[in-house]
């Protein structure tokens, strides 16, 4: 193969990374991986800012679950914002692991949320209950 044939190939693969770079947003540190807000005994809530721009919201519990899948956008050069809910909430990394949400997403004052590193499982039978674990998820044991 010549050189000359090459080069074109290789300048577009470079403008695509570029533009790929440039129009598709970074996520700031500290936003890796699945988060968790306390909520009780009786609910499992969790939101992960994956790629793509997804923002990944779980929120489980024996009734009323709620699986959302919506878009986050950058928000300055630290913080996350996520339009579509009521607010909306702008993310911002404490600096000690933790995310805090203003105004939270299930606050009714406008108050502020922490929300912890690591993920939360719901486990739905009478010894059951919010458990940690990688991936949210609910189990159903029955009665």
């Amino acid at each position: 193969m010549s050189r000359r044939s090459w080069v074109p190939g290789a300048l577009l693969l470079a403008a695509a990374a570029l533009s790929c770079s440039l129009f598709t947003p970074g996520r700031p540190a500290g936003f890796d991986g699945w988060f968790h807000l306390d909520r009780g005994p009786d609910r499992a809530t969790s939101l992960k800012f994956d790629d793509g721009s997804v923002f990944r919201l779980r929120n489980y519990g024996c009734a009323n679950q709620e699986s959302l899948d919506l878009s986050w956008e950058a928000s300055g050069a630290t913080a996350l914002v996520v339009p579509n809910l009521a607010g909306p909430p702008v993310f911002t990394s404490d600096g000690q692991g933790n995310l805090v949400a203003s105004p939270g997403l299930y606050t009714f004052d406008g108050g502020v949320e922490t929300w912890a590193p690591g993920a939360r499982c719901f486990l739905c039978d009478a010894d059951g209950g919010v458990y940690a674990c990688d991936n949210p998820t609910v189990q159903d044991a029955g009665p």
